[in-house]
């Protein structure tokens, strides 16, 4: 907890930590449960919730850089680490290869489950309707993130579906914005059980993700143009990749 005590150490925390257990919600949930015990200010653990936010967004660049190739090999070395090693961190990074490899290969799998949906006109008029109303598109990302509790698998559902030409980046926006504030959803209900000190903690994580998208809804259009320009920078103009950079 001594790496919290000031807001620019504590968001780095909130990085550090959901970069490894790949979730923002298991550490927004974690703050919740600190502050509730009286282990963690309400100013320490917001700083950390909004690092973890910048945390997440780490699978979604991994998605697009297409590891998913190398998925069955982070097993196989993960579970030879499992087995053969003697000490504890080599069996405890042995475990997160084994996550990961598994992750990523089901994203694959979802990747390729897509392929047949452009040929469904109910699919493609749903994907029109939402392209050309993102209020619409932020309301039904954000109840799809909250029920299965991981804004990161949202956006790797994004990034699959630009693969397969199925969005836009118009589209993607405010998919990947709902996502920003349907994964707070899983503090909420850790909350539930909490004293005041966890409700607010909460409800201070939701407040944070509602106000960035509402800033950032009247820009879409100039943030789809600040990707784009910035993923070509980097060399490439892959609409998953400009998927996953507006994410981060």
């Amino acid at each position: 907890f001594r790496s919290t005590k000031n807001p620019v150490s504590g968001y780095i925390t909130g990085i550090l930590a959901t970069t490894a257990v790949q979730s923002s919600s298991a550490t927004t949930s974690m703050c919740v449960g600190f502050v509730g015990a009286a282990m963690m200010t309400l100013a320490q653990a917001v700083s950390v919730m909004q690092g973890a936010r910048i945390g997440s967004t780490v699978t979604a660049q991994l998605i697009a850089f297409k590891l998913a190739d190398y998925s069955l090999l982070l097993v196989i070395i993960g579970f030879i680490m499992l087995i053969s090693a003697k000490k504890k961190k080599i069996k405890q990074i042995g475990l997160v290869l084994i996550g990961f490899g598994f992750f990523f290969y089901g994203m694959e799998i979802m990747s390729n489950a897509m392929k047949p949906l452009r040929s469904y006109p109910e699919f493609t008029s749903m994907l029109l309707k939402l392209s050309s109303k993102p209020i619409l598109a932020v309301i039904f990302s954000l109840f799809f993130t909250a029920i299965i509790q991981s804004s990161a698998a949202t956006v790797g559902l994004c990034i699959a579906f630009a693969e397969q030409n199925l969005i836009s980046l118009e589209t993607a926006v405010p998919l990947v914005l709902g996502a920003m504030i349907g994964t707070s959803a899983t503090a909420l209900l850790a909350s539930l059980g909490s004293n005041k000190n966890g409700k607010r903690t909460a409800i201070a994580n939701s407040s944070c993700a509602v106000l960035a998208v509402l800033i950032c809804l009247p820009f879409i259009s100039y943030i789809d143009d600040l990707v784009i320009k910035f993923t070509k920078f980097f060399g490439s103009e892959s609409l998953p990749r400009q998927v996953a950079n507006t994410y981060t």
